[in-house]
């Protein structure tokens, strides 16, 4: 369906000198997010959500969740009895016209202290994949009004990711009349001033959104929609959870450089490009010495893979709105102790040049005396 046009605004002056550059691994730390679903159809959702449930996976690995449903039932921890959870399609696209179910959720959710207690919430569609443990790699500082842009055409509803200060500012008065969800929550956040910031197509892999996905639930995304059966599911959670090959990579995976800023990828490009999974591409680095890292594209299995050596500086922020720079951890090891080595040096030297103005400060003042 037609969605308004995202505006990506420049961001405040304070936080242009800020580098969002994130080092993420498979087994990064979980971020400080509140996560919650809606549960409104039963008969089909139940199963699926007890089942993720029952492993600890998907959104009941977020350090805080609430499942909203009508009846009084597991994975049920907020029910809401008097609301009317069925909601008619329509539209150009037969889309689900769920704007008042969710305004509803969404005006509790503001006001739960769970909620406010963590940095960022995250709403997720009970038929999403969600590996929560990537998501540090795409958030913006937690002190901005933000909300994260999942798809070329806006806010998509599968997952749903707004800070902590854009949810306080919420005023539900200035949405407008807009039926689909997804849609009029876009509105309410941009009219409140939120910061709209661009994460796909990293953070959700869907059909429905450009780049047009290859492959199926291979690549280093954070969230996977649709997937509607156990089964379904837990293939999708399998495949993605092995990607990448082991704990000896870290990507840089940044796409919010401020404006202005940034540079070009790291590194020197070799003479060698082939489409292949990104995991054979892990392969063919890992079986020359002198590669470093690789490059590949986002969303795309097969992908190109570009291999990369002489990464000597892993320190800036680099403009790559659609790829991701794999880098051997030791060698993002050994340019992380160069950069505090520099640091120290940087330190040594201004302790230095400070002490040697003082130094002549006194002797001038006793020469003085």
């Amino acid at each position: 369906h037609s969605r308004p046009a995202v505006s990506h605004s420049l961001l405040p002056a304070e936080v242009e000198a800020t580098t969002f550059l994130h080092g993420v691994s498979a087994g990064d730390a979980m971020p400080d997010i509140f996560c919650f679903t809606v549960m409104g159809q039963p008969a089909v959702e139940r199963a699926l959500l007890l089942s993720q449930k029952k492993k600890g996976k998907g959104m009941f690995q977020c350090p805080a969740y609430a499942v909203f449903g009508q009846a009084n039932m597991t994975p049920v921890t907020h029910p809401l009895p008097t609301l009317a959870f069925g909601v008619a399609k329509g539209g150009r696209w037969g889309t689900a016209l769920n704007t008042p179910v969710f305004k509803t959720i969404w005006q509790k959710v503001q006001k739960m202290p769970e909620a406010l207690a963590h940095a960022f919430t995250v709403k997720l569609d009970p038929d999403t994949v969600f590996m929560p443990e990537r998501l540090a790699s795409l958030l913006p500082p937690a002190k901005l009004n933000s909300f994260l842009v999942n798809c070329n055409e806006g806010l998509h509803g599968p997952i749903e990711v707004v800070s902590r200060e854009a949810i306080k500012k919420l005023d539900w008065g200035v949405c407008g009349n807009i039926p689909e969800e997804d849609v009029w929550l876009q509105s309410c956040l941009q009219r409140v001033g939120a910061l709209p910031v661009t994460a796909f197509p990293a953070l959700l892999w869907e059909h429905g959104c450009m780049p047009r996905l290859e492959g199926s639930c291979g690549a280093y995304n954070v969230a996977y929609h649709p997937r509607k059966t156990i089964p379904e599911w837990w293939s999708c959670y399998g495949q993605a959870s092995q990607f990448p090959l082991t704990a000896d990579w870290k990507v840089y995976r940044n796409k919010n450089c401020p404006p202005g800023g940034g540079k070009g990828l790291a590194g020197i490009p070799e003479p060698y490009s082939a489409a292949m999974s990104p995991m054979a591409c892990m392969q063919k680095c890992q079986s020359i010495a002198d590669c470093q890292g690789i490059v590949v594209e986002d969303n795309h299995d097969p992908s190109t893979c570009f291999l990369r050596s002489g990464l000597d500086d892993m320190s800036h922020c680099f403009m790559s709105p659609a790829n991701s720079l794999w880098v051997k951890r030791q060698v993002w090891n050994l340019t992380a102790t160069n950069a505090t080595t520099a640091s120290s040096a940087t330190t040594v030297e201004t302790t230095t040049t400070t002490t040697t103005a003082t130094t002549a400060t006194t002797a001038t003042t006793a020469t003085t005396a």
